[in-house]
């Protein structure tokens, strides 16, 4: 779907040719990101300033679209009731740590991050660092003329600094933003870093939208740090940054604002760090191992079945993911956790990392013979909508065919009378968006021309998960079904899907109230 208000320009830039993409190409830095420590359930990659920094530079240099987010304490508690910001944190290139409570924190459950990476002071040293590299900078967000004011002053710190250009478009829900306008913008500039300063969760979810495709090497949410170099707003002095206090300088700078949000985040910090600390060190006795599922079922279901060992240490993970990756080039890898009595935040990470490798072939990663405390533990960390839980043998063979008909087959398409029925597939992202377009929009012309076309039932029952290009999708489908006179209805949205479709307020148009 595409917004309907058309933005209007508040300043071009400077204007240049268009960059031709170079070819994508993997380079060796990029494989070096080490696995992520998982904290209160995200992801975040232990880099320091200048990791984060030279991962960027390779990234742009790559030429392979990516994006950086920039995670504070705010962002890791809105992931807990929106599984789509969830999502994009889960499987984002990098996750910095934009916040010194997760510092603080992360060792409690495992090792301790070794910087706090603010998007901030991330972004001048980007732009010094494209300045060096000759690569260009274009700035999206905030008010009108902030962007060009915050980016003509990192020129003026960073001379010879090139600048793709600025753009403020009107603000708007994301579902009705004029996203082809601002698209077209990007494209014609060029630009190889995108500054997004929308606020979270708003930049991460448009992003998230379009970075596939847009040809742009690198995305990063910076929030409100336009606003802070064109000095819209102050920061806290250095000395207040060092100590970790910059949240008590904002606090006090705009109390209306952010009381409410900061009061909130640190009664979450506090029940989340005890209620997890306690589910890690309470004692549990071992029940029954289940047995090791058939080789018929794994074959059948195309899976491989792997056991996890406890990991200490960057070297037993390295082991570890030397054997696992292979594996999850299957349809699905079923990892044994019968070792596993708690899970650290390197422990997760790798879960989450091999997690990310079986979906990048469209597979899955599912558990077995996860312990009591175990799931409760997944559960608090609000992983379990994530990670595939399964705990018996039947469960596995149902989840398995499951796998096979809704990610290899995706919807399923008929006629049945004047009702076109439509099942949706177990994710609808914008990965696989375009292929269920075009399945829609050729099913509705055929149908069409019967004459007796009336009805399109959505089954949603089997739909773990959606985004906001999905939600874009599906609102407009049902205008124009309103428009054609024909009658759409959704039904069965469960679990994330329905959060999510409750979080977007679309429950009545999309029949999310069941």
């Amino acid at each position: 779907m595409e917004a309907v208000n058309r933005a209007a320009a508040d300043g071009p830039g400077q204007p240049r040719t268009p960059r031709t993409p170079r070819t994508p190409r993997t380079t060796p830095r990029e494989n070096q990101l080490a696995t992520p420590l998982v904290i209160l359930g995200i992801p975040f990659h232990d880099v320091t300033f200048a990791e984060a920094v030279a991962w960027c530079v390779e990234r742009m240099r790559s030429g392979r679209p990516g994006y950086v987010a920039t995670a504070n304490l705010d962002f890791v508690m809105q992931s807990r009731r929106d599984p789509e910001l969830q999502r994009i944190l889960l499987e984002a290139d990098l996750v910095v740590a934009d916040g010194a409570p997760l510092i603080w924190m992360s060792g409690l459950f495992g090792p301790r991050l070794r910087e706090r990476v603010t998007g901030s002071d991330l972004t001048p040293l980007l732009a010094e660092a494209c300045r060096d590299h000759g690569f260009s900078v274009f700035g999206l967000g905030a008010a009108t003329g902030v962007a060009q004011k915050a980016l003509e002053e990192l020129q003026q710190r960073y001379p010879g600094l090139r600048l793709a250009g600025w753009h403020s478009p009107p603000k708007a829900d994301i579902l009705e933003m004029d996203h082809a306008d601002i698209l077209d913008r990007v494209r014609q500039a060029g630009p190889d870093l995108l500054l997004v300063a929308f606020g979270a969760p708003k930049q991460e979810k448009w992003i998230n939208m379009h970075f596939r495709q847009w040809g742009v090497p690198l995305a990063v949410g910076i929030g409100g740090t336009l606003d802070f170099l064109a000095g819209v707003q102050r920061r806290a002095p250095k000395l207040v940054q060092s100590i970790g206090m910059e949240w008590f300088w904002r606090l006090l700078t705009d109390p209306r604002r952010l009381l409410g949000r900061y009061a909130a985040n640190l009664l979450f910090l506090v029940r989340e760090s005890v209620r997890l600390k306690f589910l890690a060190r309470s004692d549990e006795r071992p029940g029954p191992e289940l047995p090791p599922p058939s080789a018929e079922i794994l074959e059948r279901g195309q899976a491989r079945m792997l056991a996890f060992q406890p990991l200490a240490s960057p070297s037993q993970v390295s082991a570890f993911l030397e054997t696992a990756l292979p594996l999850a080039a299957r349809h699905a890898l079923v990892v044994d956790l019968a070792r596993a009595s708690a899970l650290s935040s390197l422990e997760l990470g790798v879960l989450i990392n091999l997690d990310k490798a079986c979906r990048a072939r469209h597979g899955r990663l599912l558990l077995w013979n996860v312990r009591p405390r175990v799931v409760r533990f997944l559960r608090a960390c609000g992983l379990t909508d994530y990670l595939g839980l399964v705990a018996s043998q039947a469960e596995l063979e149902t989840r398995l065919a499951s796998l096979n008909v809704l990610i290899r087959e995706g919807t399923v398409l008929g006629l049945n009378g004047g009702t076109m029925n439509v099942r949706l597939p177990l994710e609808l992202t914008v990965t696989n968006l375009d292929t269920f377009r075009e399945r829609i929009e050729r099913e509705w012309g055929r149908l069409a021309a019967t004459g007796r076309f009336l009805e399109i039932d959505m089954d949603a029952g089997g739909l773990e998960f959606l985004d906001s290009a999905a939600l874009g999708f599906l609102v407009g489908l049902k205008k124009q079904a309103d428009q054609a006179g024909i009658v759409l209805r959704c039904h069965g949205f469960q679990g994330a899907a329905r959060r999510t479709v409750k979080l977007a307020r679309l429950e009545e148009l999309l029949g999310g109230k069941e």
